[in-house]
């Protein structure tokens, strides 16, 4: 597959979906909002204290829930008990989806996913329930994570593009990171952090996150193949160099 010409790098990538002040991040409402505007969209998996897999980012449920704790402390049944909160803190009408949820919504809209691992097990058992509902999935995704043990679990189990998500600072972070260049198709970087030597070193494609004005859009496309962006309507043409 050439990355280059795959939706990875030619559709602008919904950052947890395309939520706005009434549809929550990370809700299924986000997520169809996304393929309704020609979107691929990124999102955040973890799993629950029964081992269910979720879409949810933070580390707690406060900001997304109102509920202190945090997503192991809830089982599958507790999710519809939970509803998501708008930005303006009220009630909305979403819940916590399930990744099958979501992949079930995703291959319905024709909905492409980029899935950030956020795994808290230590030991693969969290990689290992995601990949039962992974191995099967024939839609359009690609896999990346902060933890190099995370993507190097996924390689050759799946046959999809897997990334390596950074924002190191400098090379020597970088390097510190151990991420071999084997593991990753694709690097996921801040955008404030480009251009720099170490990511282009890689000559592979880079996707940027979290772009949040046609300003920043306009300033970064000579410096990333594609962007994860909320909050405005980006009109985006990358002119950086490819490595293909």
């Amino acid at each position: 597959m050439n990355l280059y010409e795959s939706w990875l790098c030619t559709k602008p990538i919904a950052h947890r979906g395309y939520h706005n002040a009434a549809i929550p991040e990370n809700s299924l409402a986000a997520f169809e909002n996304a393929a309704k505007n020609g979107y691929a969209a990124e999102l955040d998996i973890q799993c629950l204290g029964d081992g269910t897999v979720v879409v949810f980012h933070d580390d707690t449920l406060l900001r997304m829930t109102g509920r202190g704790g945090v997503p192991k402390d809830l089982k599958k049944e507790d999710l519809k008990k939970l509803p998501l909160l708008q930005k303006s803190g009220e009630k909305s009408d979403q819940f916590i989806p399930t990744l099958q949820e979501t992949l079930a919504l995703a291959k319905k809209n024709n909905l492409p996913l980029l899935i950030e691992i956020k795994s808290h097990s230590g030991n693969g058992q969290d990689e290992g329930r995601m990949l039962e509902l992974l191995k099967d999935y024939d839609g359009a995704y690609a896999i990346m994570s902060f933890f190099p043990d995370s993507v190097r679990f996924f390689k050759g189990k799946l046959n999809v593009p897997f990334g390596c998500l950074s924002d190191a600072p400098d090379e020597a972070t970088w390097k510190k990171m151990d991420f071999s260049r084997e593991y990753f198709d694709f690097i996921d970087y801040h955008y404030s952090l480009l251009p720099n030597a170490w990511v282009d070193r890689e000559k592979c494609p880079v996707i940027v996150w979290t772009v949040r004005s046609q300003e920043v859009c306009d300033l970064i496309s000579s410096r990333c193949d594609n962007i994860t962006f909320e909050n405005f309507v980006p009109v985006w043409k990358s002119t950086r160099k490819r490595f293909d």
